[in-house]
C-alpha cells in the first residue's frame, strides 16, 4: 500500500462492522481474517478497524482478526491504527511501525525506525533494517514474498523478503496491463 491518501472509510485498509443476517449487498462480519506481511508506505491513514459502527445496522465488530508482521512507514500526525469499535477482537503479532503516532498501545505493534528505499519499483527496507529476520509467529502458509521469492526460515517483516532468488513478479505498469491500444 503506497501513498494512499484516503481517510476514515477510505483509509488504506479498513475492516468494517458487519450487519446481523446481512443481505448479499450488505456488510458481513469480518471473522478470522489474517492480515500479514504487508507493507504500508506514506499512507495518510493506514489502518481503520470497526468502521460504520451503528450505521446501516452495522453492529458486529471484526472478530478473531490477526495483524501479523506488517511494516508501516507513515507520515504526518494522524494515527497509524484507528479503532472505532472497541469491541473488535484483534491480535497484533510482530508489527513494526513508525513515522506517526501508533494510535493504540498493544503488544505486538512496536514503534521503530522504518527506513526504506525504492528498488525494483517498490519501497523496500534498507539492508540491515528492523524488518530483516524480525517476523514473529508461525505463518508458514505465506511462503513467498511480493516478488515471488521464497520466504526464508527467519522471515522478514513486510511484503519483501530479502533474498538472492530470482524475482518472478514485477509491479504492473501501463505496458503490462490495460488495453492494447494504450501500449
Amino acid at each position: 500500500f503506497e501513498n494512499l491518501q484516503g481517510t476514515g472509510g477510505r483509509s488504506a485498509l479498513v475492516l468494517v462492522d458487519g450487519i446481523p443476517e446481512s443481505p448479499l449487498g450488505g456488510y458481513f462480519q469480518v471473522k478470522r481474517a489474517l492480515v500479514a506481511f504487508n507493507t504500508f508506505v506514506d499512507c495518510r491513514e493506514p489502518i481503520e478497524i470497526g468502521n460504520g459502527l451503528g450505521s446501516s445496522g452495522r453492529s458486529l465488530p471484526p472478530d478473531g482478526v490477526v495483524f501479523a508482521n506488517n511494516l508501516v512507514r507513515a507520515i504526518g500526525d494522524r494515527p497509524i491504527v484507528t479503532i472505532l469499535d472497541a469491541s473488535a477482537l484483534v491480535k497484533w503479532v510482530g508489527n513494526k511501525v513508525g513515522g506517526a503516532p501508533i494510535g493504540i498501545a498493544e503488544p505486538g505493534i512496536e514503534e521503530a525506525a522504518v527506513v526504506m528505499e525504492k528498488r525494483e519499483g517498490l519501497f523496500r527496507p534498507v539492508p540491515g533494517s528492523i524488518a530483516e529476520d524480525g517476523a514473529r509467529g508461525d505463518y508458514q502458509m505465506i511462503s513467498e514474498d511480493i516478488d515471488g521469492q521464497p520466504r526464508s526460515v527467519a522471515l522478514d517483516v513486510g511484503c519483501d523478503e530479502d533474498s538472492d532468488h530470482k524475482i518472478l513478479y514485477r509491479p504492473a505498469d501501463s505496458l503490462s496491463v490495460g488495453p492494447s491500444w494504450r501500449k
